[in-house]
């Protein structure tokens, strides 16, 4: 049990002693318990994690500026026709939205088959894939190309 004072708050003060002191308290369990802490109370120490070793700051800000511009597309794509796309295949305007909204939250293509397939939809990962290949195309298009189909 704690000896230190109960506080009003329900969350740590930086200028509140009692915190100060219960902070102690559980650094001083922590540490008696072996527990590393990678941070210095606000800083990491250092970068353990595999995605920026993997990961330059060109990529990362590429795949932000990527998602950002989905979700634009989300919005302003008419989503109004079926999508035709490899090997004649058809993809309704109901199902595309729901595809490409999954694909612009950045949800991996397995997950995207599995919810879509809960809601009734029957499709599978290649039809999928085929469909944000040629949404992706179209977003392009629409947001890139100096004179694509939808610039006026």
């Amino acid at each position: 049990m704690s000896k230190v004072k109960k506080c009003k708050h329900t969350i740590l003060k930086k200028d509140c002693d009692s915190c100060k002191e219960l902070q102690k308290e559980w650094d001083k369990k922590l540490i008696d318990s072996g527990f590393d802490d990678h941070s210095d109370g606000e800083w990491l120490k250092d970068w353990s994690s595999i995605f920026h070793k993997r990961h330059t700051l060109e990529q990362v800000q590429a795949k932000v500026s990527y998602y950002l511009m989905a979700g634009h597309f989300l919005n302003d794509y008419p989503f109004d026709k079926e999508l035709v796309v490899e090997g004649n295949l058809k993809v309704n305007p109901k199902m595309q939205e729901a595809i490409w909204t999954y694909h612009s939250e950045g949800i991996e293509l397995l997950d995207i088959t599995d919810t879509l397939r809960k809601a009734g939809f029957k499709t599978n990962r290649t039809t999928i894939s085929r469909a944000i290949r040629a949404l992706r195309s179209k977003m392009f298009n629409m947001y890139m190309s100096p004179k694509g189909e939808y610039h006026e």
